[in-house]
This record gives structure tokens, C-alpha cells and sequence, in this order.
């Protein structure tokens, strides 16, 4: 799934892994949309559109819905791995927090990051998020408990002050967070392969 707006606004597009003439459109309209996230069963769409979060059907039944519609800014949608929460960075507070509501019936919320944060990771166990007071990466511990969130305190694990977001893996045993190239650097990437060989080197 990506966004382009080769029509003038950018609408959102999907494309099959290596195969680079299956492009399809997915949703056209006069307003500006980013790409966000597939539910995990791949029935649903999370996108952003004029601030808002939207959701769209992938059957093709169905207009796109409005999950979450306030006067803020609301971004970065992130599902949990069983697709009952979603996670979303939002600016109501007066500055930019993490939140979570349920999924598809956002109709409650709780906040997860405290003292500003973003770029929200979601694990099987736990929420990664980026603390923007610290710039520290964060992990929170999320359960669930009679259909509410029970949400542990932050742990601070990483200096990531520079990141322009990322994404973690399911077991929360890994992350990979996204840095800005540095002025000079060769801008390319290199894709190294049998580097668990050089490990093993004395």
C-alpha cells in the first residue's frame, strides 16, 4: 500500500510484492490521503486523510468511514497484532500523545504516552513509542482486561532523538527505527547479506 499522487492528490495505491504491473487504485477523491496501516486479517484499511482517521472496507462493499474525526491532528495509525486496537498518535492534549481505542467501534480511549510521543510500534505484549521530551524510545506494557486496556508504566530503552519514526517485530524483540541521511553521506543503501557470518569471526 503506498500513496502517490500521480492524479493530482494523492490518492492510495497497492501493488503485489514483485510484481511491479499490478499496481491498483485503490481509492480516488479530492483530498489528500497517507498510506497507514492494513488490519491483520487484511479486511480493513487505516488511512489519514485532512487530519482525520479513516477506515476502508476491502471487500469493495462499502464507502470509506470516519474512525477517528476530531478538530486535532490525528496520525500514524498502528494495529495491535490480533486487529482489536488501534494505535494513533493525536495532538488534542495541546501536544502530540499516543493513544489507543478499540477496533472497529472507536468509542473509547486511553492514552498511553506520557510527557509527548509518537511513531507508535505495537508488539504482541507491549507499545513502542517515541517519547519527543526525551527522544527516547519507550515500551509499555498493554493487556487487556474485560474489553479495557490495563496500561503499565514507560520504559525508557533507546536515545532514537533523530528518527522519523519505524517499526518494531511481533515478539517486541527487535526494532527498526528510520534516521534522516547525514549531510555528505553517500545517499544509496547497501543490502548486506550472510552478515551473521562475521559474528562468528574471533
Amino acid at each position: 500500500m503506498f500513496s502517490s499522487n500521480q492524479r493530482g492528490y494523492y490518492d492510495l495505491y497497492r501493488i503485489s510484492v514483485g510484481k511491479p504491473d499490478s499496481e491498483e487504485l485503490l481509492l480516488e477523491s479530492p483530498a489528500h490521503k497517507t498510506a497507514g496501516c492494513w488490519s491483520p486479517d487484511g479486511r480493513f484499511l487505516v488511512y489519514v486523510s485532512e487530519d482525520d482517521l479513516w477506515m476502508l472496507p476491502m471487500s469493495g462493499q462499502g464507502d470509506p468511514v470516519a474512525l477517528v474525526s476530531s478538530e486535532f491532528e490525528e496520525e500514524r495509525p498502528c494495529f495491535s497484532p490480533d486487529g482489536q486496537w488501534l494505535a494513533y498518535s493525536s495532538t488534542e492534549t495541546g501536544r502530540r500523545e499516543v493513544f489507543a481505542v478499540p477496533f472497529p467501534h472507536a468509542d473509547r480511549k486511553w492514552q498511553i504516552s506520557v510527557n509527548g510521543g509518537g511513531w507508535p510500534m505495537w508488539t504482541d505484549r507491549q507499545l513502542f513509542y517515541v517519547g519527543f521530551a526525551e527522544g527516547i524510545l519507550q515500551a509499555v506494557t498493554v493487556r487487556t482486561e474485560e474489553s479495557s486496556l490495563v496500561i503499565g508504566a514507560p520504559e525508557a530503552l533507546y536515545d532514537v532523538s533523530d528518527t522519523r519514526g519505524g517499526t518494531a517485530s511481533r515478539d517486541g524483540q527487535r526494532a527498526l527505527c528510520f534516521l534522516p541521511v547525514q549531510e555528505g553521506a553517500a545517499e544509496r543503501l547497501s543490502l548486506v547479506v550472510n552478515w551473521t557470518a562475521a559474528l562468528e569471526r574471533p
